[in-house]
This record gives C-alpha cells, structure tokens and sequence, in this order.
C-alpha cells in the first residue's frame, strides 16, 4: 500500500535552516525523506497513511477469533457524521453536507432509516442506500466501516465468498470503539461484537468474530482456533493530517542522516590540523530511530 510521507520537504528546509528558494539540496531531502518515512513504516509495524489519500478506502482480510474484539491494522478508522435530507419510502439521501469518506457498503445509521442500511452508490451531494428511509426530514447520519463475517471466506478466495447476506452492521452486529472527539474516528480501530436482535450475542456461527474448535486426539475437550481470513473489512484509513511528533521524529533523524551523508555514520568530533573524524559507534548498533525518539514513535507502534 503505497504510504503517505512523515515530513514535507518545506518543514525540512526549515528546520535545516535552508532558504526555501534554495533548491540546491532538494533532490537529496526528497530521497532521504521517502526513505525515513519508510524505516518508521517498518518500525510501527503499520501503513503511515493520510485519509485523503487515494488508495481509500482500503479493504484488509482478518482472522477473527472467538475474543469480542478486533482491532485494524491501519489506523485511525475515519467514521464521519454527516446531515442530510431524507424521503419517506426513497432511498436516496440529498443535501449531504459532505460525502467525504464515504463509500459503497459503508454502513449508516439515522434517526430517519430502518437498522442494517448501507451505501450502495455516492453521488454529487447525494447517497443512494439499499432501502428506503422511514421517515422525511433533515437528519445526521453516521457512517461506518463495511464489514462481512464468513467462516469459509478464506480471504476472498473460495467461490461466494463474503455474499450479501455475510454483511454485519454497525450497531446491530458489531460497532466500532469510536475514541476521539464527536466520535467520528477511532484512534484504537477497535471492532466489537455486540447483542444482536433479542439481545443475544451474534455468533457468526463459532462465537465473537468466527473461527472454530479444534480437539486434539485423545483429548476430550476442544479448543478455539482462529478463523483464516474470515472476516472483510472496507474503511478509511489515516490521520486527517500528519501527527506532530510522527513530523518531529522523520524531521530529527533526517538532521542526522544529512550529517552522515559523507561518512555513513554520525560524526561525534573532527580536527581540522590533524584530519581527524570520528564516528558515533553506537548508531550501527541501535539503528537510525533509538534516542529520544524512539518513545515518541511508541504510542503509535502495533504490539502484534
């Protein structure tokens, strides 16, 4: 999945202190900033995405287990709420006030719609969805990620997989842990199993997001095993903008990596008479993103 980069190369003309008009140093910048970009990619075991980026939405195959929750990969899930205007008995919603982020299957929610609605076609200023609403007038609705649960899926490889009828929906079947502020985003990506229809907990046929039971002989008792790619999510992924300390760790180790163009290592003293440079050692050892920057890329790093 093609990344979006951690620093422009304005910001790092800037802190170098080079004049923008300087155009000197720019084929190097670009090159060092695509590839510091890449090595915090590597290091947070995740895609460094922006949401308006083009390969949105993104589609990721899981394996869901018996656990309630689920949690993507790709982070923040972008889940807007947006106003619009719907008809009775008409499937169609006008007056959006923005249609950014939303996509075919993306499930939504409203005062004005029946439970299980979700986006089948984004027009200009206009949603149609796969059933009528119930009701007339202006309304919010929310939008969510799109997500199936079909045991024999096998990420998207066997025959039907992932029909129709395999569609879960938010608020019904599963809902998204939306964390952050007005609750249309997750920094977390959480997804949970809730109580479907009667209250009763939606089993998708082995319990929590799918999976089975295996039984070792002669074992009596069976245990739960992961489902292979049997749950499909389609969402927007990324940040609306770059984070400030993901800027500030690919802006400090690109101070460093231009120092160390000459050498291939950082220079730790030089005498001019003498023709003396010495190297830092230890960066070889404990690579370009140790220091005080490692525990500002922390809080963003996948644990599994």
């Amino acid at each position: 999945m093609a990344q979006d980069l951690c620093c422009s190369l304005i910001d790092a003309k800037v802190m170098l202190g080079i004049t923008l008009s300087d155009t000197s140093f720019d084929a190097i910048l670009t090159l060092i900033i695509t590839d510091i970009s890449a090595v915090i990619q590597e290091r947070l075991g995740r895609t460094i995405l922006l949401a308006p980026n083009s390969r949105n939405p993104i589609t990721v195959y899981l394996n869901g287990t018996s656990a309630p929750a689920l949690v993507l990969n790709d982070r923040p899930v972008q889940a807007p709420l947006y106003t619009g205007t719907t008809t009775l008995g008409s499937a169609v919603v006008t007056g959006m006030s923005s249609t950014t982020y939303v996509f075919a299957n993306a499930c939504v929610a409203s005062a004005n719609l029946p439970t299980s609605s979700y986006v089948v076609s984004v027009g200009n200023g206009t949603v149609t969805l796969n059933q009528a609403a119930t009701a007339s007038g202006s309304c919010t609705l929310l939008f969510g990620p799109a997500v199936w649960l079909d045991n024999g899926g096998f990420y998207g490889t066997a025959q039907g997989a992932f029909a129709a009828n395999t569609q879960m929906f938010e608020g019904v079947n599963f809902v998204l842990r939306r964390d952050q502020d007005g609750g249309t985003s997750s920094r977390s990506g959480v997804l949970e199993v809730i109580g479907a229809g009667g209250g009763g907990l939606y089993l998708g046929g082995w319990g929590g997001w799918g999976g089975g039971w295996a039984r070792n002989w002669p074992m009596l008792t069976g245990y739960p095993v992961a489902g292979q790619g049997n749950v499909k999510v389609t969402y927007t992924a990324g940040w609306e903008t770059m984070p400030q300390d993901l800027q500030l760790v690919a802006l400090r180790v690109l101070a460093k990596v231009r120092l160390s163009t000459v050498w291939g290592q950082i220079i730790s003293s030089q005498s001019y008479e003498g023709a003396s440079t010495s190297l830092v050692q230890a960066e070889a050892k404990t690579g370009l993103l140790s220091g005080d920057v490692g525990p500002l890329l922390a809080r963003w790093a996948n644990a599994f």
